[in-house]
C-alpha cells in the first residue's frame, strides 16, 4: 500500500504525480497524458501522470484540482 499526502491510501489506490516540464507548452492535453502513460504503465503501484508546464503551475487557480493538488501535495 503506499500512502498519499493525506494519508487516504486503500489497496486500490495509485500514485497521482505532477510532472513539470515547458516540454509539455506545445502540447494538448491527450498528448501529455499517453506521452505520460507510455512512460509509466508497466509501474506498480499504478501511476497517474499529469503534465504541466511551469506557467500553468504558477497560474493555477488556488481552487482547483491542480491548484489543491499544489497545496496539499508532496514535493520531490
Amino acid at each position: 500500500m503506499v500512502l498519499n499526502a493525506q494519508n487516504k491510501a486503500n489497496e486500490y489506490s495509485d500514485v497521482d504525480i505532477l510532472v513539470v516540464s515547458n516540454t509539455f507548452k506545445d502540447m494538448n492535453m491527450d498528448e501529455r497524458s499517453n506521452k505520460l502513460y507510455a512512460m509509466t504503465q508497466d509501474l506498480h503501484p499504478d501511476f497517474q501522470a499529469h503534465g504541466f508546464t511551469l506557467n500553468e503551475i504558477e497560474n493555477a487557480p488556488p481552487y482547483s484540482t491542480l491548484g489543491e493538488a499544489l497545496r496539499t501535495g508532496v514535493s520531490i
